[in-house]
């Protein structure tokens, strides 16, 4: 699947990638509360001021506080303290101290953007976390490695770690009520960079009545942050203002620099898309006037926004000049989506000012690097382990419930044991009453019977009204087989390109015989294209080939030097070949609306198999339109809508204008083999 996230799509990452996400620091407010209490001198260790003989629980939280205040004048002269505090927690078998002073360490390094120095830590206390019984500490030890591959965009790892840590916290005592929530929010992360945005705000939604009843603000503004990003993504822009705003002020009481810094530029992003881009930039240049330690990937980001709204007024001279910084920031960080978005966003400008050849080297390393991150492997196995994980949470409330009726089930045994004895004289009158309530059961059974034989009926009825109108379909095909013309539309907009660009050589006294070759070659095509449309109305290769190899031609037949057709194929996938035929029409209706609409470079088509359900998604990076007004307006989305729903299944688009378009459908499997 293609993700096709801009800057605004990858904030929230940025958030959920938590570098104070790293699990629960404590507050400041708490630790001068309790520092006070203590001097402490920077030069030497702890157990050289204090006595390894004091070090007890009660000890090490007021040392704990004492350096967490020092952090935050000298952040990276407090490491060397912190790591004392660990391996102190950890030999006192201390879970709160072990917690606490390597989510502090972790988040400095981050701060500071030396993230491999990070990783470097998480893989030395990995091993030692493991060996421990220290939930929290192994929790944080888990979520902080899914942050470092999540900012990487390996999903399929961060899931992993962010999944096992859930499994590990389940059914622990004495764990902070923060712990859990916080690793749904870094969940929601995940599932919003594979499209899933529903998904991520389910994980929110969990998240946010727990944080609130913790009293944790810290976690409380990063999970508002992350809502208000979610709701942006599923179009609802005025309704993820008020959560950003909540955050703002939270962040700006307890003086929670990361998330102010966070909060007012994904405000800035909501202002941009209900088009007010004055209000936009007052909120994004109140970020950048923030100081103090400020994760650089959030940096980075501010730049690429900013290169957005240049663009969106027409700006292109300030769009380029920050668009090229961003991608040299991120680049040089290894921020991938911000180089993804950077490169996308580049070849648009370059499009627009026909600068076509820079237009074509960014598309071509945007389409390269977004293959890259967003492979169907690690898509599944995101999905797997959430479904691992929900119905294991599902078994574990069954579990419950069987145990809450075993108890009422014998509570019920008792009362009848007394009721018999005190009421054997009523004994005729219960076997009465058991023998009509057995007629009773007997008739709602046959009635339930005879409703469900209705209901598999009209469901054949409307399979068998799918199967006339896909041949009526068909005839209708063959007759119209010589209305050709878009079958040619998009070999005609390559064409157009191309002679730009041969324009602009010539008038520069460039040489043109390589281009007007070119040219010769995309002719031959446009002819060839309209063979091919005819053949298109009614592949006969499906009577002699499988659906894969049909599709496969049909991807190479459409391909060409401003478009490429991508398919993702699960072998698994056996269909009769009316059932075939019946998904080739969708995916080719699909597919002819990007190529006449969209003005993609780039289109992805996948097939692929859980269960008894088969999805198919088509993706573009194309201009996009607003999937909650338009989706119902075209002609073929109603006409696939209602063929899909003829199947029981269900269509949905995630498409917003210059975004790219998505259009998944899901079928059930069975069904659709009795076409």
């Amino acid at each position: 699947m293609i993700n096709n996230n801009n800057t605004f799509k990858s904030i929230p990452l940025k958030a959920l990638l938590i570098w104070g996400l790293s699990l629960l620091l404590t507050l400041p407010a708490y630790a001068q509360s309790r520092a006070g209490q203590a001097s402490f001198d920077p030069d030497r260790s702890l157990v050289a001021q204090y006595g390894v003989q004091n070090a007890d629980t009660s000890r090490i939280r007021q040392w704990l506080d004492t350096v967490i205040i020092f952090s935050k004048r000298r952040p990276l002269e407090s490491i060397p303290f912190f790591n004392e505090l660990l391996h102190l927690s950890i030999s006192r078998h201390f879970d709160y101290g072990a917690f606490n002073s390597y989510s502090n360490i972790i988040t400095i390094y981050n701060n500071k953007g030396q993230y491999e120095t990070a990783f470097a830590k998480m893989q030395q206390m990995h091993a030692i976390a493991a060996n421990t019984g220290l939930p929290q500490f192994r929790a944080a030890v888990l979520n902080s490695l899914g942050n470092y591959y999540q900012r990487k965009g390996q999903y399929d790892s961060a899931s992993h770690y962010y999944f096992t840590a859930l499994e590990d916290l389940e059914g622990k005592a004495n764990i902070s009520p923060s712990i859990i929530p916080a690793i749904y929010g870094n969940l929601s992360g995940i599932f919003e960079h594979t499209g899933e945005y529903e998904k991520g705000l389910q994980y929110l939604q969990k998240a946010e009545p727990a944080i609130r009843t913790s009293g944790n603000n810290y976690y409380l503004a990063l999970i508002l942050i992350n809502k208000g990003n979610a709701l942006l993504k599923l179009g609802q822009t005025d309704s993820s203002i008020g959560p950003l705003k909540e955050a703002l002020q939270l962040a700006r009481k307890y003086e929670y620099t990361q998330w102010q810094h966070l909060a007012l530029s994904d405000i800035a992003q909501s202002y941009f898309r209900l088009n007010d881009h004055q209000t936009a930039l007052h909120y994004l240049q109140e970020a950048l006037k923030l100081k103090g330690d400020i994760d650089p990937v959030y940096q980075t980001s501010n730049t690429s926004i900013l290169g957005d709204i240049y663009f969106a007024a027409k700006d292109y001279k300030q769009a380029e000049y920050y668009w090229q910084k961003t991608l040299a920031s991120a680049t040089e960080l290894k921020i991938s989506k911000s180089i993804l978005h950077a490169h996308k966003m580049l070849g648009e400008l370059y499009r627009v000012t026909r600068q076509y050849e820079l237009a074509y080297k960014h598309a071509n390393s945007y389409s390269i690097l977004r293959d890259s991150l967003l492979k169907t492997d690690i898509l599944n196995r995101t999905s797997t382990l959430d479904k691992k994980y929900q119905t294991a949470e599902k078994d574990k409330e069954i579990a419950e419930n069987k145990l809450l009726i075993n108890k009422k089930q014998h509570e019920i045994q008792n009362r009848n044991l007394w009721i018999g004895i005190v009421a054997t004289g009523t004994l005729a009158l219960a076997m009465l009453t058991a023998f009509l309530y057995s007629r009773f059961l007997i008739s709602k059974s046959k009635q339930r019977s005879q409703e469900e034989q209705l209901s598999n009926i009209e469901r054949e009825q409307e399979i068998l009204q799918l199967k006339s109108m896909i041949s009526g379909e068909e005839k209708t095909r063959i007759q119209i087989s010589r209305n050709l013309h878009d079958g040619i539309g998009g070999q005609m907009a390559s064409l157009t390109m191309l002679l730009s660009m041969i324009k602009n050589k010539y008038q520069t006294g460039k040489q043109v015989e390589q281009d007007m070759q070119k040219l010769s070659m995309m002719l031959q095509e446009a002819a060839k294209e309209l063979r091919q449309a005819a053949h298109n109305l009614m592949p006969d290769m499906l009577n002699r080939q499988s659906l894969k190899e049909v599709l496969l031609h049909y991807c190479e037949q459409n391909s060409r030097e401003n478009l490429r057709l991508d398919l993702q194929y699960d072998d698994n996938i056996l269909l009769t070949k009316n059932a075939e035929l019946f998904i080739y029409r969708i995916v080719q209706e699909l597919v002819q609306n990007v190529i006449k609409h969209a003005e993609a470079d780039f289109t992805a088509i996948q097939l692929m198999q859980t269960g008894n359900t088969l999805a198919i998604t088509i993706e573009d990076n194309g201009k996009g339109f607003d999937s909650s007004r338009d989706m119902g307006n075209g002609q073929g989305l109603q006409s696939i809508r209602s063929r899909v729903e003829h199947l029981n299944g269900y269509m949905s688009a995630d498409a917003a204008p210059q975004l790219g378009a998505t259009i998944h459908i899901e079928l059930d499997f069975s069904k659709l083999q009795q076409l």
